[in-house]
């Protein structure tokens, strides 16, 4: 796929048909005729307005952009759509042409530089010219970019979004010397660990065989903003080793899948109990270390992102593991850092989340208060653990 997309001297698509049925010229909707209006006013001076309806733009992320380009949301056009080198939408009311050096539309609205969070091939294409993929940060960020869009489309089975990557990530490996292991990089493997997830997320079955410490074992919006969090700020920096990476793909492997999938890491880890408790008549997430509870939204130190929504919300006194990943050190002193919440499971343990913490003192409380990294830091210790 990434050799026919990346190679063809332009693609057509028919970006606001909603099946292969319409074609590239759909009907028009009534709300898209232009409205006019023409008469004489009070004074005997005639007058002859028309008015019409914003146009929406393909890569925008208004709901009604959309509804209106039904075509755009369906995850194996993502690839289709990034790979080429021209691209020529057929929308309901104008032409839209992209390509790795501009992006423009017949009402004339689209700025010469798209925003950087545009989904435009502009913007997110691995296949343009001046794109650096042997240097790493460069391909980590387009990298993350890309998955992010991924994971907010529409699969008919979920499982096909760590497929639907495979072209991109086929271009990307030229500038690697470390496998592609279930969505993630093995040359950057600690900080590809510290995706979360936004909302929704679940653990369907389908998606059992994919690894728990991959983004493509859990459905629902992505975000990679701690993955990120080392590129803008020297700062921060891995802190965890990657001791292990027991992993044998399933061919092909430039899918992703594995038949086995073990990492060993060792870092500082703590042992927690996670509870959720009831706070002015809502559920609070509550962290018991040894001698105290932390109040995950009152103190302010910390939060959880579960993987799965509401995960351990109904529970009392889960068992997890924290791992330190990332660390945020200024003037010697930790100000941040990003967490891996594990589960044991018959000897190894499985991902549920991330955690992320900082320095941090709720308003009012007084300067002795202690936040999570301060309670982590006298409690942790060096050890090792295998995520499955």
């Amino acid at each position: 796929m990434a050799t026919y997309y990346t190679n063809a001297y332009v693609t057509l698509a028919a970006t606001a048909a909603p099946d292969g049925t319409v074609g590239f010229f759909p009907e028009p909707h009534v709300e898209d005729q232009p409205l006019e209006l023409k008469g004489t006013n009070e004074r005997g001076e005639r007058y002859h307005l028309v008015s019409r309806t914003s146009i929406s733009h393909v890569f925008e992320e208004e709901q009604d952009a959309f509804t209106e380009f039904p075509l755009m949301t369906r995850g194996w056009v993502y690839q289709e759509h990034i790979l080429s080198r021209r691209f020529l939408h057929f929308g309901r009311r104008e032409l839209m042409w992209e390509c790795h050096s501009a992006t423009h539309c017949q009402c004339g609205v689209i700025p010469k530089q798209p925003r950087s969070d545009y989904t435009t091939n502009q913007v997110l294409s691995v296949a343009k010219t001046g794109l650096d993929v042997t240097d790493k940060n460069s391909r980590r960020r387009i990298w993350y970019d890309n998955v992010e869009a991924i994971m907010n489309l529409n699969f008919t089975y979920v499982k096909d979004r760590l497929s639907a990557t495979a072209g991109v990530a086929t271009r990307l490996a030229k500038g690697t010397t470390g496998r592609y292991l279930a969505g993630l990089w093995e040359d950057c493997l600690v900080a590809d660990l510290c995706w979360s997830i936004l909302e929704n997320g679940e653990r369907p079955n389908e998606l059992s065989e994919i690894p728990s410490w991959s983004w493509g074992s859990v459905s629902g919006g992505l975000a990679t903003l701690w993955c990120q969090s080392d590129l803008d700020n020297d700062n921060m920096k891995p802190v965890a080793t990657v001791l292990e990476t027991s992993c044998e793909p399933d061919p092909p492997s430039f899918l992703g899948y594995l038949e086995r999938a073990i990492l060993v890491i060792e870092s500082r880890v703590a042992s927690v109990t996670m509870s959720s408790v009831d706070m002015k008549g809502r559920r609070v997430r509550e962290l018991q270390f040894k001698n105290t509870k932390l109040y995950g939204e009152l103190g302010g130190s910390w939060s959880f992102h579960p993987d799965v929504q509401n995960w351990g919300m109904d529970d009392v006194g889960l068992e997890v593991v924290v791992v330190e990943m990332m660390r945020e050190t200024v003037d010697e002193k930790a100000k941040s850092a990003t967490f891996l919440v594990l589960q044991p499971d018959q000897g190894l343990f499985r991902r549920v989340g991330l955690l992320r913490a900082q320095v941090r003192r709720r308003r009012g409380a007084p300067d002795e208060t202690m936040t999570f990294l301060d309670h982590f830091a006298m409690e942790a210790i060096t050890a090792t653990a295998s995520i499955c």
